[in-house]
């Protein structure tokens, strides 16, 4: 008897997920005729074939089995005349098709006995009728999974940056170009983790570089050797050591030889220079008037403080001592210059040798204010004269090379917080002092807020040979990039671009080459070099490549804001200074660059 079709509504079949089965999950199939009764499935009879789950036809059971065929019509024949014939459609859920590429709309073949070898029977899905089983025979190569793709070999990510990695650093500073303009002096500074402890030594490299120019060690390193300094007829190397305690001046022949040390300073040495001429240095070291009555430098047991300048860190105590200026002979013959209260720092010397500019605070208060004005002594009389006003704050003093005036670094103000911008003023003191060109009032020289790595705070101004143009660094969009001012142009011109941090740059004798030191992002600097007028940039050292070669570095994020105190755009736009509350002045555009955490 034929079976009822119409007005029939598709009903779902469940098979439930079995936990033996990988990867089971529900199944359903939509029923388009109306079927009397449940199938009965036997969970144990259930087994994975590919993505999908089939019953597997019990032993005991006669019914005629079918076979699946993928190029089938979409029709069911019955060839038992004796049973109703029942066409049934079993389209797949759409996303079985997804997975099973090229499988389409599967028309189950009930074929008759003899064609049934090799197919896999199963238990019925679907039947007519409880008497009339319909068996659905399904081939195993319908249900055969596709290979596994393998994944793709990938190189390993390299490490994070970690706290380790960060005492292999070397940090190199403070190139000095030797007079004849062909190699450049540095330092290299490293850490020593077996024994907690820094040291640092002095290297040279060729200027023009190349690849087959390598960097050469020229003293020990076993302590700290520090801040190279070329004498004026290029026969010595000098610089400062701390091997036999406290830092003094060594000089190195470059004909051949050790270094040797020429001051024997009590306190040692803070800073020197070289008379022009070559025959004499100047030095600065600290110096009471009882280190000369015999007190030696044992100090009291007990220590009353008088002055709220009497500590500093990273120095200790001062015990009452001030930087005062000291010459020095190449045999080592030390004469000292001054006895004032307060500190002299930051000196140079006149073209002809006469005279020393110096920085220094000599107000009857000084420690109630960070002001300093420029002084000029005069060797052969010991005569002071004061070039610059005590209220303002002025550094880095650099003698022109007529001698006619005086490049400096200069802040309005004692809060620290404006720029701090090239300025000139006259030598003899008969003239005010003013903005090096029209716009250098919007350059901020400072380096140490961008860069901490090394110590320099600040760099001189330097003339060009000519006295009508200095080089001077200044802020830039969170870095630092190099000016050449033109005094006789009156502007301003930009040498170095891009991102980058060109910092302690050192001008050579003719003009023609600047060495400098230029850290980024992803390095903690090395020594380049390039032409008087920006051009040729080149890299002359890669004392960290090894290691960033290994390591994964992220780039940082660069952040801009509009100051809210504001008060008038800087000719760079991104001038930004640090304030006691953290905001920032002098500029309507302000950059900062936020490193990533590794990950984030």
């Amino acid at each position: 008897m034929a079976e009822n079709t119409e007005h029939t509504t598709p009903r779902p079949i469940q098979i439930p997920d079995d936990p033996t089965i990988p990867g089971g999950q529900t199944r359903t199939v939509e029923q388009e005729h109306s079927i009397s009764g449940e199938p009965n499935i036997d969970e144990a009879t259930i087994h994975p074939i590919g993505d999908s789950t089939v019953p597997e036809r019990p032993a005991n059971e006669n019914a005629a089995s079918s076979t699946r065929d993928d190029e089938a019509a979409a029709a069911s024949t019955i060839e038992n005349p004796a049973e109703p014939t029942t066409n049934v459609d079993l389209p797949l859920e759409r996303e079985e098709k997804q997975t099973q590429p090229g499988a389409g709309i599967i028309s189950p073949t009930i074929p008759p006995e003899e064609d049934r070898e090799g197919a896999v029977t199963v238990s019925p899905t679907l039947r007519a009728s409880e008497e009339t089983p319909a068996t659905v025979s399904v081939p195993v190569e319908a249900f055969t999974p596709a290979p596994k793709e393998q994944p793709a070999t990938t190189t390993p990510a390299l490490p994070f940056m970690s706290i380790e990695d960060l005492t292999q650093l070397r940090v190199v500073g403070e190139p000095q170009i030797s007079p004849d303009g062909k190699r450049i002096a540095f330092s290299v500074l490293q850490c020593d983790t077996e024994t907690n402890s820094t040291s640092s030594a002095i290297w040279i490299v060729e200027s023009r570089g190349g690849k087959t120019q390598s960097p050469w060690q020229v003293s020990s390193g076993t302590q700290h050797d520090y801040a190279p300094r070329w004498s004026p007829d290029g026969r010595y190397l000098s610089f400062l050591s701390d091997r036999e305690g406290t830092p003094q001046i060594y000089l190195l022949p470059l004909r051949g030889g050790e270094a040797h040390q020429l001051s024997n300073l009590p306190l040692g040495v803070s800073e020197y220079s070289w008379r022009p001429d070559g025959a004499i240095l100047l030095a600065h070291s600290a110096w009471k008037a009882a280190d000369e009555q015999g007190s030696g430098q044992g100090e009291e047991t007990s220590y009353v403080v008088m002055r709220l300048a009497s500590h500093w860190d990273s120095s200790g105590y001062k015990h009452g001592r001030h930087e005062q200026l000291w010459l020095l002979g190449l045999d080592g013959t030390a004469t000292r210059l001054t006895s004032e209260p307060v500190d002299l720092t930051q000196a140079c010397w006149s073209p002809d040798g006469s005279e020393i500019v110096f920085s220094a605070n000599r107000r009857a208060d000084p420690d109630l204010s960070v002001s300093a004005a420029l002084w000029v002594l005069t060797l052969a009389t010991g005569q002071l004269r004061r070039l610059t006003p005590e209220e303002e704050l002025a550094q880095m003093p650099s003698w022109s090379p007529d001698g006619g005036s005086i490049a400096y670094l200069r802040s309005p103000d004692q809060t620290e917080a404006s720029n701090i911008s090239p300025w000139i003023v006259a030598a003899n003191g008969q003239e005010a002092p003013r903005p090096a060109v029209t716009g250098a009032e919007d350059i901020n020289s400072q380096m140490w807020i961008i860069d901490e790595l090394r110590t320099d705070y600040l760099v001189a101004p330097q003339w060009f040979p000519d006295g009508q143009a200095l080089l001077v660094p200044g802020q830039t969009h969170g870095q630092i990039h190099l000016n050449r001012i033109n005094l006789a142009k009156n502007t301003i011109e930009q040498l170095t671009r891009g991102n980058g941090r060109y910092l302690s740059p050192q001008l050579s004798r003719d003009g023609q080459t600047i060495a400098l030191v230029r850290a980024d992002w992803f390095t903690p600097g090395d020594v380049w070099g390039m032409d008087g007028n920006g051009e040729n940039l080149r890299k002359l050292t890669s004392v960290n490549d090894a290691l960033l070669r290994q390591r994964q570095l992220l780039r940082p994020k660069k952040v801009t804001w509009k100051g809210a105190m504001a008060r008038r755009r800087s000719r760079a736009g991104s001038t930004y200074q640090r304030l006691n509350r953290g905001d920032v002045r002098h500029s309507s555009w302000h950059h900062m660059v936020v490193p990533p955490w590794p990950g984030g």
